[in-house]
């Protein structure tokens, strides 16, 4: 770890950015969600996706969602994980590493993330209440499948979840 942190001290880019981050954490989390988030979206729509026409305000929501959710509200959600668990878990890092794995995977992303995201990035893209649950349900109703029969992939084709409603399917 110790490496790590030499060599980003002696890199200016990543010196000048961690300077930053130690004096304006939020404002560079947001930043760097954002950037993230439109940086994921444009890569996919451009070479994974190749579409013919960028999608401006699909990218926009990306971007919007990443500096909004991954930015900032993720520092107070997992900042939480330390103030609900027992102290006999986080006396032990192993125990205390699965009980946050826990926490994220069975509350945090199906109760609070994924919602949010279809809704957010739903109503930025302009899409009606109708199609932003449709895309949600879409994407619960394979994540759950993964989880009760992990060597069924066939349903992963494109033909049965689009790119964009894939958020939990990969």
């Amino acid at each position: 770890m110790s490496r790590l942190i030499s060599w980003v001290k002696r890199t200016p880019i990543l010196r000048k950015y961690s300077e930053i981050a130690n004096k304006y954490p939020l404002a560079c989390s947001f930043g760097t969600g954002g950037a993230l988030g439109g940086l994921a979206d444009v890569i996919c729509q451009v070479i994974v996706e190749r579409c013919d026409e960028f999608d401006v305000r699909r990218c926009f929501a990306m971007t919007s969602f990443g500096a909004v959710y991954t930015g900032s509200l993720t520092t107070v959600i997992y900042g939480s994980y330390m103030k609900v668990l027992p102290q006999s878990v986080l006396s032990n890092p192993l125990k205390q590493g699965l009980a946050c794995t826990a926490l994220d995977n069975f509350i945090h992303v199906p109760f609070l993330y994924t919602p949010f995201f279809y809704i957010f990035t739903g109503f930025l893209r302009g899409k009606d209440w109708d199609e932003t649950i449709k895309a949600f349900a879409l994407s619960t109703s394979n994540s759950l499948r993964i989880v009760t029969d992990p060597g069924d992939i066939s349903f992963r084709s494109s033909k049965n979840v689009p790119c964009q409603a894939s958020l939990l399917v990969g």
